[in-house]
């Protein structure tokens, strides 16, 4: 990652060097800083100058400008001021730099593409040593690399206690006397952080030096362009190599999950499934709220998730969350903007790395359910209930089967043929945990291996890598293999030319959510009594629904879960390219014009099929039929955008301007077959059969975009920052298809003033404001104008086919718009030891997309128009430590907090509110509550009910007790009320990273605080029917007048009435889905560097790690923050939703 180093850093270390050294330190330094660099790049390169009487500075920035390097130097270090004149005409940059500098008392040295900038001093007062004092000295050599083996030239190296020093030449070497193998050298290089190693019997040291965040001002990428992190005004959070490639994870969003102020990312636990994120909470009703994804400059197609990217390959990652920050990329930056940066080699020499895990994962926070006796005896209390609550003069739980039919009891108030048995406590009888049968400790490993060099002015990159995942569940996995191609280099001193791709093919296999087919859900219902396997070991197929059917009993009449999640299929391929090229040319000094090229090419295969041998929900396996589907979708994406920068600096004033235009176009062809009716299962396939139906859909968007922006700052103390676009999009109404988008943000830098402090321990203060609009187009493609569906109708005594109307035209129709104020400040402790960043925010969003009911007269019902309101006040607190010493471990640490306050503040004229089945969204209130009645315990007498607002109705005793909060003395659907907000009132995680000698610990916390769940897996599980079977939480805590009189859960009830059917969207079940969770624990080991190098590599680190051990919820399904879908209206309400997993792998990083 490209830095720079901040003006305030502190780090002056004179070196007193002994009379024997005096010449020899001389001519070091005036060959290593004056004479010479041996970089090959400082040599290689030409320059072209012509300056009189101009100060350093400027002849820095046009060097910076024509050519790749970055001068490194601390302000009050430097006299960058002074006057100089040099003219040269394409004349090596290493000469250059020598006329450049012999007068100005500054040494230089090249490393890499950064010219690091010193004040020359040599201290001649030393003393002389005696001969016996010479006699006594150890000599050592050795040499100071970086953490990737890169050499660091001039890094200074001091017996510790003494003035005896020495500093390492170009290639990173040295040699020094001590006094004895006591001693202690101190190493210290500019930029890095300062280390400490013990001679003992050591002749011969590698020392390898960490990059010293406290010290080094990071390049944050922004939208079409870079700033160092002292001037950066927006709220943008980076997130580096180190975060995400030391961790093994399949996807991007799970390394930075919890990890991002102002950043939610929803998990889903199957294998090969993108999450959900929210960047700074929801900002709209019915468009797409998924945030842009930027890889190398190309910004990929809306809906994208971070699976298109390969973790190993990434060199960072920037996240915009502020308008001002995002709307440089207008319509698409409403929902934030993440910006991905890919690796490129660091190094003149190849480098290979190599990386992989292996491990196993299982189940995260599975619950406990009923074993077979305990189910046995809620549903008996269920049956009995139902039978006896229907007639209690004529009916008694301990009647007969035949008594019971005489009293014209229907099926399911009879009692099971081997229930007698369970009751009684029989051991050895058939005990089946379902769930232990579908789940399964899945295998996961990866593979990722990538080859980089320098050569000249040509850089390359190129990886590989191979991710598979078997899922929790039986019958679902997930293989991807992926590559990376990376290649910049320039033709000469003002055209260069980059290139990259990323190819993946994955093959995923799922298994169904929800309900009929879900096996997760499916496993819940069945019944313990029953097993997966005959003792032949073959599937029993039906048996469940054949023993209630065959007794007469009625139940849960569901298959065999283990036989659906191996038979049926639902296989997904696809293959995906993208990437982008380029070339820039520089005009004149300051002023370059960029042209790129990009596109994305996807081609999705899925094909399903459900066999004749499982029977289903309710249906025996001889009454059903096999069936297939296919699925293709392909999809073409291709961008072209140039660009004009601007940079010049005319003494303390940094200006820099970007003019630029985009054109985006997309077109997808998703194709449909069905085949429902096969032949037979031979052919498990739509050829299976010669009737099929199909069907085929294309679509096509445009947008066309003008865009600028100009940053500007004085001596890096007042900054100022606008930005404008026009976006035009093609899903837009005739009138307006285009729209303005613009920002403005201004920063101060006190602690660049002179008055701010010199010696505090106030090492930073920057004060921003920033404010902006975006917009957000993602609707379909065709939304502002009429549409025609497909309806089949009699017409002269047959059937034809026809269309009719689905959407009324809206030519208006327009953008949403998000305008957002955003304050904040940075603070820096401690020579910025300890860092805080706040941020403070209102994001207020308008021209919502809603369908409106319209007149019938038109023709149509409703409308897709322009009319809600929605607003988002936000606070984000970030808190970190850097490089804190604690004896001889190191510590790195950070803490963020997110709180988000959503109101929808308008919506359709006339209407107040949407209810979407348990959710409402409501003026004044946060979006997609739940909604429902408010219930206040159960009831437990016939007197309680007769004097409640329920009395006259079908309600029972032990069902729930539903509150009359209209207050006029019935129970109906004006009771309904919101039960609470679906999104949390704050979020919160803490990294700690601790390293010790050569071992590393890496603990990560985060959690979410104050949200409301309805989960109908978790409902089906505790309300009491004896359908399916039911927590051991339902069975522990149900009421029942005989068996548990203390209970406070609604009693077992087979036949509930309309009233307990009623209470199922009720605050009975809905749960606290907070949560703290461990999401990673890794400890690390690393080689010493004395036998890395008998081994000829230059890193071996080996590692263990567990993702997600522990969790810590009142929640009772599997996954408190799991959602079923993207429907911000309706997020809550799942069922049978793949959990999450927790895993614990082995890893290996290797490089050579």
């Amino acid at each position: 990652m490209k830095k720079v180093i901040r003006k305030r850093v502190k780090y002056s270390f004179p070196i007193k060097l002994n009379l024997k050294m005096r010449i020899t330190t001389i001519l070091l330094l005036v060959s290593l800083f004056q004479l010479h660099a041996n970089d090959s790049y400082a040599q290689k390169t030409k320059v072209s100058l012509n300056y009189t009487n101009v100060t350093l500075e400027t002849v820095f920035n046009k060097i910076e400008s024509i050519t790749d390097f970055k001068f490194i130097y601390k302000d009050k270090e430097i006299d960058y001021n002074q006057k100089v004149s040099i003219i040269v005409k394409k004349e090596q940059l290493s000469k250059v730099l020598q006329k450049l500098l012999t007068d100005s008392k500054i040494a230089y040295l090249v490393n890499g593409k950064q010219i690091i900038l010193k004040p020359l001093r040599i201290n001649v007062n030393t003393k002389l040593e005696t001969v016996k004092e010479i006699a006594q000295k150890v000599s050592i050599t050795g040499m100071v690399v970086d953490k990737s083996g890169n050499p660091l030239p001039g890094a200074s190296i001091i017996e510790k206690g003494t003035t005896n020093g020495t500093e390492t030449d170009f290639d990173g070497n040295f040699k020094i006397s001590v006094k004895n193998d006591d001693a202690i050298l101190v190493i210290q290089y500019l930029g890095y952080a300062k280390k400490e190693v013990s001679v003992k019997d050591k002749t011969t040291l590698k020392i390898v030096l960490n990059e010293d965040a406290a010290s080094l001002d990071e390049i944050v990428v922004i939208g079409y362009g870079s700033l160092s992190r002292s001037k950066v005004l927006g709220a943008v959070t980076s997130v580096g190599a180190e975060d995400i490639s030391e961790l093994p994870v399949s996807s991007l969003d799970d390394a930075i999950a919890g990890r991002v102020a102002g950043v939610q990312i929803v998990s889903n636990g199957a294998p090969g499934a993108g999450s959900t994120i929210n960047i700074r909470g929801i900002g709209t009703l019915t468009a797409g709220g998924s945030p842009l994804i930027v890889v190398d400059g190309y910004p990929l197609t809306e809906g994208s998730d971070l699976n298109a990217v390969n973790p190993n390959d990434i060199e960072s990652m920037n996240i915009l969350k502020d308008a001002a920050s995002t709307a440089i990329y207008g319509s698409r930056g409403a929902n934030g903007v993440i910006i991905i940066t890919t690796k490129k080699a660091k190094s003149d020499k190849v480098t290979f790395n190599f990386n992989t895990f292996s491990g196993f994962q299982e189940v995260l926070n599975q619950p406990e359910f009923m074993n077979a006796y305990e189910f046995a005896e809620v549903v008996k209390e269920a049956r009995d209930w139902g039978y006896v609550s229907a007639d209690p003069a004529n009916r008694n739980i301990s009647d007969s089967n035949a008594t019971r039919l005489s009293q014209g009891a229907v099926s399911r108030n009879l009692i099971p043929a081997n229930f007698d048995k369970y009751l009684a406590d029989t051991p050895g009888l058939t005990d089946n945990n379902w769930l232990d049968d579908i789940f399964r400790n899945g295998k996961i490993e990866s593979y990722d291996i990538s080859v980089s060099g320098r050569s000249g002015y040509t850089n390359w990159y190129v990886s590989g890598g191979y991710f598979n995942q078997e899922g929790l569940i039986i019958g679902s996995d997930f293989k991807r293999y992926i590559a990376k191609v990376n290649l910049n280099t320039k033709f000469n001193d003002k055209l260069s030319f980059g290139i990259n791709l990323t190819p993946s093919i994955s093959n995923n296999n799922r298994v169904i959510d929800g309900w009929t087919d879900s096996p997760l859900q499916q496993a819940i219902l069945s019944e313990p009594f029953f097993t997966p396997y005959n003792n032949q070991g073959e599937l029993n197929i039906s048996q469940q629904i054949r023993w209630h059917n065959n007794g007469g009993t009625d139940g849960a009449l569901t298959e065999n879960p283990v036989a659906i999640a191996l038979r049926r299929k639902d296989e997904r391929n696809k293959f995906r390219l993208f990437g982008s090229t380029f070339l820039e040319y520089q005009i004149i000094e300051g002023l370059k014009f960029k042209t790129l090229l990009g596109g994305d090419y996807d081609y999705s295969f899925r094909t399903a099929f459900r066999p004749s041998s499982i029977g289903s929900y309710r249906n025996d396996v001889n009454s059903t039929v096999a069936w297939a589907t296919e699925r293709t979708l392909v999809r073409k994406n291709i961008i072209t955008e140039n660009t004009f920068t601007y940079d010049k600096s005319i003494g303390k004033h940094n200006i820099n301007g970007l003019a630029g235009y985009s054109y985006q176009k997309e077109n997808s062809t998703r194709t449909f077959v069905d085949a429902p009716t096969l032949d037979s299962d031979n052919i498990p396939n739509i050829a299976g059969t010669a009737v099929t139906t199909s069907d085929k859909d294309i679509s096509e968007w445009v947008r066309i975009s003008y865009f600028g922006r100009v940053q500007y700052d004085y001596d890096s103390k007042y900054l100022v920052s606008a930005s404008t676009r026009r976006d035009g999009s093609s899903r837009f109404g005739a009138n307006t298809k285009f729209g303005n988008f613009s920002s403005f943000s201004a920063g101060w830098v006190v602690s660049n003033e002179k008055f701010f402090p010199e010696d505090s321990f106030l090492s930073k203060l920057k004060l921003r404001y920033s404010w902006g609009q975006t917009g957000n187009d993602q609707i379909g493609d065709f939304g502002s104008i009429a549409t025609l569906k497909n309806l089949n109708g009699f017409l002269n005594g047959g059937l034809a086919t026809g269309q009719i109307p689905s959407a009324s035209p809206n030519a208006d129709l327009s953008w949403e718009t998000s305008v957002t104020n955003n304050i904040g400040f940075d603070l820096g402790l401690f020579d910025n030891k300890l860092n805080l960043v706040v941020d403070y925010f209102v994001a207020k969003t308008e021209n919502m997309l809603l369908d409106v009911p319209v007149p019938l007269q038109s023709g149509f019902t409703r409308s897709l128009q322009n009319v809600g309101k929605m607003e988002n006040r936000g606070l984000e607190i970030v808190l970190s430590t850097s490089d804190i010493n604690l004896g001889e471990v190191k510590w790195n640490s950070s803490i963020n907090f997110t709180t988000i306050k959503n109101k929808v503040t308008a919506l359709g004229p006339g209407q107040t509110e949407i209810i979407d089945g348990a959710h409402i969204t409501k003026i004044g209130n946060s979006i997609g509550e739940l909604f429902g009645y408010q219930v206040d315990g159960i009831y437990k007498s016939q007197a309680e009910i007769n004097a409640s607002a329920q009395n006259g109705t079908d309600v029972r005793v032990g069902d729930w007790r539903i509150v009359d909060t209209s207050g006029d003395g019935i129970i109906n659907d004006d009771d309904r009320q919101s039960l609470g907000a679906t999104l949390p009132d704050f979020t919160y995680g803490m990294n700690n990273r601790f390293s010790y000698k050569n071992f590393d610990l890496n603990v990560f916390v985060d959690g979410v605080q104050g949200v409301n769940v309805l989960s109908r897996t978790v409902r089906n599980a505790t309300n009491g029917q004896g359908f399916s079977n039911q927590l051991k939480y339902y069975y522990e805590n149900r009421w029942n007048p005989t068996n548990n009189p203390n209970g406070f859960l609604a009693r077992p009830d087979y036949t509930q009435s309309s009233e307990r059917l009623r209470a199922n969207v009720s605050s009975a079940f809905i749960e606290d889905g907070s949560f703290l969770r461990v999401r990673n624990i890794t400890l690390g080991y690393s080689l010493s560097n004395s036998i890395l190098e008998k081994i000829k590599l230059s890193k071996l680190r080996m590692y263990v790690t567990a993702t997600n051990p522990f969790i810590s919820t009142n929640f009772k399904g599997f996954n408190p923050e799991q959602r079923d879908n993207n429907n911000p209206l309706s997020p809550s309400d799942t069922q049978g939703v793949y959990p999450l997993n927790k895993s614990f792998v082995l890893g290996l990083n290797v490089s050579f």
